[in-house]
This record gives C-alpha cells, structure tokens and sequence, in this order.
C-alpha cells in the first residue's frame, strides 16, 4: 500500500465522529418529527409541512429552535461532548415547547 492509499483511509477517529455526527442528526429528526406528531396528530406528511417549517439558528447561543406555523415547536441547546476514558460521549439536550 502507496502513503497515497494511505491517506485516502479514513483514519478510526473521522469514522467515530462521523458515525456521532450521524447518530445526532437521527435523533434531531426524531425529536422533531414526535414534536410535530404532538401538535399536529398522525397522518401528516413533508409536503403538509412545506412553509409552515422553520429552523432558526441563534450564532450566539448555538440554539436552534424549530417552530411550526410561526410557534415555536422545539428548542435545541449546544451540543455536550465529554470524553469518559477513551469514550467520547456526545448529547443535545432540547426542550419542547
């Protein structure tokens, strides 16, 4: 193997971060899809929501509040990364609104 291949592997750590990074956007989708089952009931779909849902980002907070028709819906606060040992730990905690 050529340090050419070998720069083309991704190393342990960016596929530990990445599966992370994954792991995190699921559950936001998850989080926000209950929120707007809550409010709106089963049955709803992507293309009910199209203008009514948006995501405002505060730079200075590192908040992110979705809000459904103009009402706040859910809030994510910044992200908390800890490291155990050798295991990173990594969590969001959000409030419903």
């Amino acid at each position: 193997m050529t340090n050419e291949q070998l720069d083309d592997c991704p190393s342990p750590r960016d596929e530990a971060v990445a599966m992370l990074g994954a792991r995190l956007a699921k559950s936001t989708d998850s989080i926000v899809n209950d929120a707007i089952t809550q409010r709106l009931g089963e049955g709803w779909t992507l293309d009910s929501l199209r203008g009514r849902l948006t995501c405002v980002h505060q730079l200075s907070s590192g908040m992110a509040t979705f809000c459904l028709d103009g009402k706040p819906l859910v809030r994510f606060f910044p992200t908390i990364t800890r490291m155990e040992g050798t295991t990173l730990r990594v969590s969001q905690p959000y409030r419903l609104l």
